[in-house]
């Protein structure tokens, strides 16, 4: 009888503990500050509109469409560098489109590595959504690195290695599927 009183005492104390460590957390805006990333942080400046008009510019004036595609260009807070980010959105009539060269990454790639100097972009990401609109992919990599390959000072694998990438498993699979790529 005296053991299970014991636990009991245990247990009651560790709610109470876990209800005043609650109490205090919310007290101190702890969930608050879990929200809240480093990147959210890094890129709460006002995105510059005059740059993303000169990417999309630049993109137009190389042959490619701009149908489906938006651009930002965000400073990262407390310096003077950029980051690009590129929306390709399918459900808004974005299509890959063959090129001239024949290489469209490195025609589309090719618009932006051409500013990066100009309008201080350190970075460059692009997002992919299909035409229901759902996310696919994003992939990001340094401004550096970009215009290294388009420059040709970069073969396409060691580009490849430089791209961090997150893809949406969960949506790329029905597509796969539905283009007969896996059953």
């Amino acid at each position: 009888m005296g053991r299970f009183f014991l636990i009991i005492l245990v247990a009651l104390l560790l709610v109470l503990v876990l209800l005043v460590g609650g109490a205090a957390a919310v007290y101190f805006g702890v969930p608050k500050m879990l929200r809240s990333s480093s990147a959210q942080e890094m890129l709460s400046g006002t995105p510059d509109r005059a740059a993303a008009q000169t990417l999309t510019a630049e993109a137009a004036k190389a042959g490619i469409s701009t149908k489906g595609v938006e651009v930002y260009v965000v400073p990262f807070e407390g310096t003077d560098e950029n980051l690009a980010v590129v929306l390709l959105d399918a459900s808004q009539g974005f299509t890959f489109s063959r090129t001239s060269r024949g290489d469209p990454i490195k025609d589309y790639l090719t618009p932006l590595a051409a500013k990066v100097g100009e309008l201080n972009i350190s970075r460059a990401a692009v997002v992919y959504r299909d035409e229901k609109g759902q996310e696919i992919g994003t992939a990001t990599a340094s401004a550096e690195a970009i215009t290294a390959f388009v420059q040709g000072r970069m073969s396409r694998e060691q580009f490849a290695r430089e791209v961090e990438a997150d893809i949406n498993v969960s949506a790329v699979v029905p597509l796969l599927r539905e283009q007969g790529v896996i059953p």
